[in-house]
């Protein structure tokens, strides 16, 4: 990679000359062939636009438009277009770029770098001191062959030397949970990296919110670091993009992967309102937002119940009992949705050690089998909260299912794990099977 100040090339004349002379003669062809040489202003505005990049690769660039930089390294500023090569190089006559006031430079050669045109498709690095600290005004003036000009704008923050986007959040009582997620995920040093960033922070009132809605407690969701991972990098969006370049935005794309949707009205992300925003530090910016973000995966999943359940890798025995007694259809279409308590293979295991029974015992004893799994199964989606606030479950089979809230447990069986959501409803972990008092009879009839 090779920066420079902007100076122009010893071969630069001859290069240019050459140039010059082959478009002259190019535009005499055409006015000679009885061609007539219209030049829409609108097209082109609507079609350049000023972007930035920090590597010499011009597909790497970003839009000015409220984009930030870090203070060190190289940078390059021009024009990309959207316009055939042709039409760009016979439609503009040149483009003058000036920072803050200042003229920079006039160009007059495709593709039209602020620094000067290079030989080839990279993009030419010049050393950032050309830029200030904070907001920078950058201007490209362009004029077109028939004498018609149009100015293009856009701004460009230099970050502060400090505080990083880690500091911030350390330094804020309302981000104290923010950063214990970050520190459970091991994602500390990644977010305090040499960025730039742009972070989506929940404020704790956000977490909180989060859990209630989920059922559980901060240490079992902090303690599920696959998941927490997955939604803190949701969060992180690559670039330092202050509030005009987010707004400006229809969706972005996050670390994570999925898209985030931008509401300008809110302004929000997702369901998610934004402010206090553009809070810069040295490796980004930060966006303080009132709910935690949940990709479509996790907020909208697309697998039905089997697919998850046998996905997770502890229902086996529950899967396959329920395929002896049909109702893997239920589970696997999607259709009304249901709640599931789903007993793990260690919870079957102990009500086959309890029973005195082996697994072929239990899955040849159908209607026994039946009256047990549509113990476990409610005709409606109940997540975490709708079943903690309430004293009794009502199953598709025999008597209601007593909750003790406090103790979470659905009569014997302890919750483990809650709102496993999935397109045909929403699965509870529980560490026992549900013995439902038809069962009871069933077995003492035997």
């Amino acid at each position: 990679m090779r920066t420079s100040p902007i100076r122009r090339s010893p071969l630069a004349g001859t290069r240019r000359t050459r140039n010059a002379a082959f478009g002259l003669v190019s535009i005499a062809l055409l006015f000679a062939s009885g061609a007539q040489a219209r030049y829409d202003t609108e097209r082109f505005e609507s079609n350049l636009e000023l972007v930035f990049t920090t590597s010499e690769d011009r597909s790497t660039a970003t839009r000015l438009d409220g984009a930030g930089t870090t203070a060190e390294g190289s940078i390059a500023i021009f024009l990309r277009s959207m316009l055939s090569l042709r039409e760009t190089y016979y439609g503009i006559r040149n483009v003058r770029f000036s920072i803050n006031g200042r003229v920079i430079n006039v160009e007059r050669y495709a593709p039209y770098d602020l620094a000067g045109t290079r030989n080839g498709a990279n993009a030419y690095l010049v050393d950032k001191s050309i830029l200030h600290a904070g907001e920078n005004t950058i201007q490209a003036r362009v004029k077109l062959r028939d004498g018609r000009k149009f100015t293009l704008s856009g701004v460009l923050t230099v970050l502060p030397e400090s505080p990083s986007i880690v500091e911030i959040a350390t330094g804020n009582d309302d981000f104290s949970l923010l950063v214990e997620a970050l520190i459970a995920a091991d994602l500390v040093d990644a977010v305090n990296g040499p960025g730039p960033i742009t972070v989506f922070a929940p404020t704790n009132e956000a977490f909180v919110t989060l859990l209630g809605e989920l059922g559980l407690s901060k240490e079992a969701l902090f303690a599920n670091t696959e998941l927490l991972t997955t939604v803190l990098t949701y969060h992180v969006v690559p670039g330092a993009l202050f509030s005009p370049a987010v707004l400006a935005s229809e969706t972005l794309t996050p670390l994570q992967g999925e898209p985030i949707t931008v509401d300008p009205s809110g302004p929000a992300v997702n369901d998610s309102l934004l402010g206090p925003i553009d809070l810069a530090a040295s490796n980004g910016v930060v966006h303080v937002i009132d709910r935690v973000l949940l990709p479509g995966s996790i907020a909208n999943p697309q697998s039905t119940i089997a697919e998850l359940a046998s996905a997770d890798g502890r229902f086996g025995t529950l899967l396959l009992a329920a395929t002896e007694v049909g109702l893997d259809g239920l589970l696997s279409v999607n259709g009304p949705n249901v709640t599931l308590f789903a007993p793990t293979d260690d919870a079957f295991a102990a009500l086959l050690a309890a029973l005195d029974i082996s697994a072929s015992e239990l899955l040849d004893n159908k209607p026994l089998l039946t009256t047990v799994l549509l113990y476990h199964l409610v005709n409606e989606e109940l997540f975490a909260a709708d079943v903690l606030a309430s004293e009794e479950i009502f199953p598709m089979e025999s008597e209601p299912i007593a909750v003790d809230a406090g103790a979470g447990l659905l009569n014997d069986a302890g919750i483990v794990e809650t709102d496993l959501d999935a397109s045909n409803g929403v699965v509870h972990v529980i560490d026992a099977v549900l013995v439902p008092p038809a069962a009871v009879e069933i077995l003492t009839a035997e």
